[in-house]
């Protein structure tokens, strides 16, 4: 991963990788065929392990839905700082790479629906409103991603003293939009 994060998709070695991972650059092509199958396979498994982490251990059913939400949002935030990388070269190398482009896509849609799936549990008990849950994943997830990975990169300075308050503020705002107007008493 190193090599393509450093030099990009084009410009990368397969005889870099071959000698940092331990093996001769022939064993590298005859394992993955060519420098596009390996990295599709590098990020795949990459991306892999991020979605194994987005789905954080939630507060139980007895915790306020804000509470709920404010950890899924928190843990999504520590995903996005510990891949700001492995996302930029996905944004910037499958623009140069169809086929990558194309074999990446079910990734970050399985990313939401993960999240998707923890939202139409709050909407089953009564906490969300009944809209659709991909389109609320969305929403959820838009803001964070487009803070932590596209503005700050580019050095916007973000309206929050730090990620706490960044976290607080944008699941106060989802939850304006998203929260049943009476939710259930427990709530």
């Amino acid at each position: 991963m190193e090599e393509f994060r450093v030099r990009g998709y084009l410009a990368a070695r397969t005889k870099t990788i071959a000698v940092k991972a331990g093996v001769n650059e022939v064993t590298l092509f005859r394992h993955f065929g060519n420098k596009e199958n390996l990295f599709r396979e590098v990020l795949h498994q990459h991306l892999k392990r991020i979605a194994g982490r987005i789905a954080p251990e939630l507060p139980g059913p007895d915790a306020p839905v804000r509470e709920r939400l404010l950890a899924l949002a928190r843990h999504l935030v520590l995903v996005l700082e510990e891949n700001r990388s492995t996302i930029t070269i996905i944004l910037r190398e499958s623009s140069a790479v169809p086929a990558v482009h194309a074999s990446l896509g079910p990734l970050p849609q399985g990313i939401l629906a993960i999240i998707a799936a923890a939202l139409v549990r709050e909407q089953k008990d009564g906490y969300l409103r009944p809209l659709d849950p991909a389109a609320a994943a969305h929403a959820f997830v838009a803001p964070f991603f487009t803070a932590l990975v596209f503005l700050e990169p580019l050095g916007v300075p973000l309206p929050y003293q730090d990620r706490e308050e960044m976290v607080l503020t944008l699941v106060d705002l989802f939850l304006a939009g998203m929260q049943t107007e009476k939710p259930p008493a427990a709530n």
